[in-house]
């Protein structure tokens, strides 16, 4: 349990820029200052704290990576989202 989060835009924050208040300071960071990131941030660090992690200690199958090995080595087109709706209606 414990550890960094791993998902989302908001664990590339570092943990010790947020809450933590500098010694010798009476600073506390209130969540109405806090940045969407950083908020994000100290969500997913809380279920990950709390749930802990549900990936933890598994494996990729060998076929799943040669799948992903596959789908690597071709990607697929990407079709901006304007053209599936003119295609789709």
């Amino acid at each position: 349990m414990g550890g960094s989060p791993t998902i989302g835009v908001a664990s590339e924050i570092k943990q010790d820029s947020l809450v933590n208040p500098v010694k010798g300071e009476d600073r506390v960071t209130k969540v109405k200052d806090l940045t969407i990131d950083e908020l994000e941030y100290l969500i997913e660090h809380k279920i990950l704290e709390v749930l802990g992690d549900p990936d933890s200690g598994l494996e990729l199958s060998e076929e799943f990576k040669q799948k992903l090995r596959g789908r690597l080595e071709h990607p697929s087109a990407r079709i901006p989202h304007q053209k599936v709706v003119e295609r789709l209606g």
